[in-house]
């Protein structure tokens, strides 16, 4: 009894510390964004380094797309607002052309037909 249990003791003292996913033991839909990383330890860290300077570089690249995105559409916003601001000030100087003209051509009927 004693040996059986020192022999356990053993072989788990022997068996390897970290057990990492084993993308090989599962059985499942790998996506696109699937990335094996080695067994071995230091391999697997430098994998996973260099994947996280990938990511940092990504997200840097993505966060200036996006400013000048944000730039490209403030711009536009500014510009569908002037275009705004013309069209109410042409439709104000209408309406007070023909608020003109029609209290022009009525009291100059009034005028000229009148008693």
């Amino acid at each position: 009894m004693l040996t059986r249990r020192a022999a356990t003791l053993a072989a788990a003292a022997a068996a390897q510390l970290v057990d990492h996913y084993g993308a090989t033991r599962e059985i499942q839909t790998k996506s696109a964004g699937f990335y094996q990383f080695s067994g071995n330890g230091e391999e697997r860290q430098a994998q996973m380094d260099a994947l996280a300077k990938e990511r940092e570089e990504t997200e840097r690249k993505r966060k200036a797309r996006d400013e000048v995105g944000d730039a490209v559409k403030r711009k536009r916003e500014s510009e569908g607002e002037e275009r705004k601001r013309k069209i109410e000030a042409k439709r104000r100087e209408m309406e007070e052309k023909r608020k003109r003209l029609k209290s022009g051509s009525v009291g100059g009927d009034r005028g000229a037909t009148g008693p």
